[in-house]
């Protein structure tokens, strides 16, 4: 959940059984600025990357400093609107070499009892639309 305080609060007093016991995790705008060290996030930044961690599906076992890192990244990435051109057989000699580090995260994540999809959820969508993009 996202929100002030008092808003937190309210919340938690009109859903929950008062005396039940619970754990609750908070990040503030401040957490957000320590986990993002020499990146300087802006307050607004801040509030957005909170926002966005409310409102995320699939992260059911916490945020990370990464976490927060690709986020503002992200956001950043966004606003400049940048774009890279690069020529096609370029991209796809760094996707090889890239599908070829992701099989081996892969095998490690299979031979450490993880699971290798969830490992590499991300990346298989990133690089699934380059495939896409580049009509492979």
């Amino acid at each position: 959940m996202y929100g002030t305080t008092t808003e937190i609060c309210i919340h938690l007093l009109t859903h929950f059984i008062p005396g039940e016991n619970m754990t609750v995790l908070v990040l503030t705008e401040d957490d957000i600025r320590e986990l993002t060290p020499g990146m300087h996030p802006t307050p607004d930044e801040a509030r957005q990357i909170l926002s966005l961690i409310a409102s995320a599906d699939g992260l059911e076992f916490g945020v990370s400093e990464d976490t927060v890192i690709t986020l503002l990244s992200s956001l950043r990435e966004a606003e400049t609107g940048q774009t890279v051109t690069v020529p096609a057989q370029m991209l796809r000699a760094v996707m090889h070499l890239a599908g070829r580090e992701m099989e081996r995260i892969a095998d490690c994540a299979r031979e450490g009892g993880g699971d290798a999809e969830d490992s590499l959820r991300e990346e298989n969508h990133m690089m699934a639309t380059l495939h896409g993009a580049l009509g492979d």
